[in-house]
């Protein structure tokens, strides 16, 4: 039975960790930033190939039943903080809920 590559799969472990350091930077700098600095981009998902050797970035625009990112949800968040937090930890279906996605 043949070993498998241990420095391979440090390779991508580690190439993850770099990239989850460079998106935190980008979230924590972004608002400090100028308006045509690199930091201001920000993809949402970053999608990896290892036949092409490749990375693309998206970037998506937020949905009115987004569970992460709609306005109704935002303002909750802002309204009432670790509350809020805590409920939608707490009770699995509170996002849909809110959201409109459970109707």
């Amino acid at each position: 039975m043949r070993k498998p590559n241990s420095l391979l799969q440090n390779f991508l472990s580690m190439s993850c960790i770099i990239l989850m350091g460079c998106l935190l930077t980008v979230i924590l700098q972004t608002p400090l930033a100028a308006v045509n600095s690199l930091l201001v981009f920000c993809p949402h998902q970053i999608r990896g190939s290892l036949f092409h050797f490749s990375q693309m970035t998206l970037v998506g625009h937020s949905s009115n039943s987004c569970t992460a990112c709609c306005s109704t949800v935002v303002s909750e968040y802002q309204k009432r903080g670790i509350e809020f937090l805590l409920q939608a930890i707490n009770h699995p279906t509170y996002l849909e809920d809110l959201t409109g996605l459970t109707e």
